[in-house]
């Protein structure tokens, strides 16, 4: 979890990351497993901007939450 205001998370699952989000993950891309589950606003997002991608799918959810998919075209994290 990619947070500066919280101070603990519950389970031991949840890390929070303070400082470097897209340093982070390059971390954990680097270790054995699969996917990287990351969720965010306009602030994370624009932090792993470093790469063009490609929208492989959007659904509209009732509330009003979109889910974005891509795929990336590029080199970055």
């Amino acid at each position: 979890m990619v947070s500066t205001p919280l101070d603990s998370v519950p389970g031991s699952a949840v890390e929070i990351v303070r400082d470097d989000p897209v340093q982070r993950i390059r971390e954990l891309k680097a270790e054995p497993g699969k996917n990287i589950w990351l969720v965010g606003g306009g602030a994370l997002a624009s932090s792993f901007d470093t790469e063009a991608r490609t929208t492989t799918e959007v659904r509209a959810f009732p509330g009003g939450m979109t889910l974005l998919c891509y795929s990336r075209s590029g080199d970055g994290v």
